[in-house]
């Protein structure tokens, strides 16, 4: 049964668990495994300021934190299943959810921008994986980048293997004095929303487990308008 809160600190957001159906939460993990060949280096884009943990593989790399933001595996879905987005479960069951009349009607009767999520007409999703002292420094999911200035909600879909084989890896919300954070666990079938020009970061991955798709998975799916980036 869905578990549905919303808070208005650090800023306007949704925490939605069993977001969907236990066989759809399924369906998109084993889609993120079984695309592990098409996984590419994620970009790095400027400063990060995240303390790092006491990880030996963190301890090496300490040095350059201070210029790399980023640093783990992402897949952009709208150039791989261009054209044929209903062949990927991930792409369907999420513009599925996000079209469903009860989403819809909570939507309509939120705070903040989320009555707008209603009436935006474009998307982008990217599949993430995280593995060991794998990060995202802070950063907004939109800005005046001509490449992602379309972005206006964003949808943070989490799903891992159980038990987790890992630490570490929430979602970080920063409050406006830059001192107090807010923290969000990457739980199985959990859906995080909020304005995507927000500041937030994901936090240092300690792995515990050996196998590649023991990681920290998530779906990143961008709601807005139209832009230069777009694939539909």
């Amino acid at each position: 049964m869905q578990k549905i809160e919303y808070f208005e600190e650090p800023f306007p957001h949704y925490v939605i668990d069993e977001f969907l159906t236990p066989r759809a939460a399924r369906d998109i993990l084993e889609e993120c495994i079984d695309l592990e060949p098409f996984y590419e280096q994620a970009k790095i884009l400027g400063d990060a300021d995240i303390v790092p943990d006491n990880c030996d593989t963190c301890k090496t790399k300490e040095k350059s934190y201070r210029s790399l933001t980023r640093d783990n595996q992402t897949i952009s879905l709208d150039k791989l299943f261009f054209n044929k987005r209903i062949k990927s479960p991930t792409l369907s069951f999420l513009e599925h959810a996000i079209t469903d009349p009860n989403f819809i009607e909570l939507m309509d009767k939120s705070k903040s921008i989320f009555p707008i999520t209603n009436r935006l007409f474009t998307s982008e999703s990217m599949l993430s994986r995280y593995g060991k002292c794998d990060f995202y420094g802070w950063h907004r999911d939109s800005a005046l980048d001509s490449l992602v200035r379309q972005r206006i909600v964003t949808c943070s879909y989490y799903i891992n293997k159980e038990p987790l084989n890992f630490d570490g890896g929430r979602l970080l919300l920063r409050y406006n004095d830059k001192v107090k954070i807010k923290k969000v666990e990457p739980k199985h079938n959990r859906m995080v929303i909020f304005p995507s020009d927000k500041v937030h970061a994901v936090e240092y991955v300690n792995l515990t487990g050996k196998d590649w798709d023991e990681g920290r998975f998530s779906v990143q799916h961008w709601l807005g308008v139209e832009g230069p980036h777009r694939f539909r």
